[in-house]
């Protein structure tokens, strides 16, 4: 087994000319990742991240690292992952452990999408950077999510029978054989690139008020319905949590209708969306799982997550959608 630190000091050295002190995030990441400080001041401003990729192969890691350049250049008001390029000028190192890219640092901290504040200004913020993304064609991102990419996040027999012979309890089985195979069609509502993967984690903010400082984690962004990027952000966001969730996931479309219009049946699908969303999830962490980057508790945790948001739909649907027409009508700026 390689010394990752070790492995990563070296690196730097050797591709950016960088003496580092290397620490661990405080939150986990689905990637293998360590904060990048100058030797000389390891208190000070960290120079920025260097990032195992455990997800993407190198071709899709240069992906990415094409869209985060084009949007670097799209006038957004808050700041996306800028790869430093090393000195022969790559930004992707191939290493045994996987792709190695060096990011440079954001300032900001998690913003807390509890309040409905926070949560209007990252729904501004998710907007703005969708509008900047609806030229980009689907080669420039890592995935298109209307292709056999999708199976990458599926349920199959296959996967269903490898979670089986490894013990996944008989309740989620019978579940997950419900709820495998791939999502309706859905012709004729619009299609770009989106981000996929929009929460707080992969957000930076200063404030309060809440300002959107930083949208990071580009990795799985690629081509898919317009309308799936609110159904996650709703998902992953916490706006559907609490007492509150009223107040929150109305402000979460507000901030977003401010930047980008949504049509009618964009909205109307969002309950079904999100469903399929958190049926994504467990997809993609069972594929982890096979991987060997995560455990069977992860797969199990994410079924129950899917399972709570079905019970949670089947009782408020109607009212989210009514809630998010009204949202996407509060808005000051169209």
């Amino acid at each position: 087994m390689i010394d990752l630190e070790r492995e990563l000091s070296a690196l730097l050295a050797r591709n950016w000319s960088i003496e580092a002190v290397l620490t661990a995030p405080a939150r986990g990441t689905n990637n293998l990742m360590r904060i990048v400080h100058d030797a000389g001041e390891p208190t000070g401003r960290p120079l920025g991240l260097i990032r195992v990729y455990q997800n993407l192969d190198h071709d899709r890691v240069i992906r990415e690292h094409r869209l985060l350049d084009r949007l670097a250049g799209a006038g957004l008001p808050f700041r996306v992952p800028r790869p430093r390029p090393a000195a022969d000028g790559r930004t992707v190192i191939e290493t045994e452990a996987g792709p190695v890219s060096l990011i440079d640092w954001i300032d900001g901290s998690r913003p807390d999408l509890d309040r409905p504040e926070a949560l209007r200004a990252a729904g501004r913020a998710l907007g703005r950077l969708d509008a900047a993304l609806a030229d980009v064609p689907a080669e420039a991102a890592p995935f298109d999510w209307t292709t056999p990419d999708l199976a990458l996040a599926g349920i199959d027999d296959d996967r269903i029978d490898a979670l089986v012979a490894a013990g996944l309890a008989a309740e989620q089985v019978a579940w997950l054989r419900d709820h495998s195979g791939p999502p309706p069609r859905r012709d004729g509502l619009p299609l770009q690139v989106i981000h996929e993967d929009f929460g707080a984690s992969n957000l930076l903010a200063a404030g309060p008020p809440t300002v959107i400082t930083g949208v990071i984690d580009f990795e799985v962004a690629g081509r898919d319905l317009r309308a799936n990027e609110l159904a996650i952000a709703l998902d992953q966001s916490g706006a559907l949590d609490g007492p509150d969730w009223r107040e929150k996931s109305r402000a979460l479309a507000t901030g977003y209708g401010e930047a980008l219009r949504l049509d009618d049946a964009e909205i109307a699908e969002q309950p079904l969306l999100i469903m399929e969303r958190t049926l994504g999830t467990v997809g993609w962490r069972t594929g982890r799982w096979l991987a060997g980057h995560d455990s069977l508790e992860d797969v199990a945790e994410r079924i129950e997550a899917s399972r709570t948001a079905e019970r949670w739909l089947a009782r408020n649907a109607a009212e989210l959608v009514d809630l998010l027409r009204r949202g996407l009508a509060d808005t000051l700026d169209r």
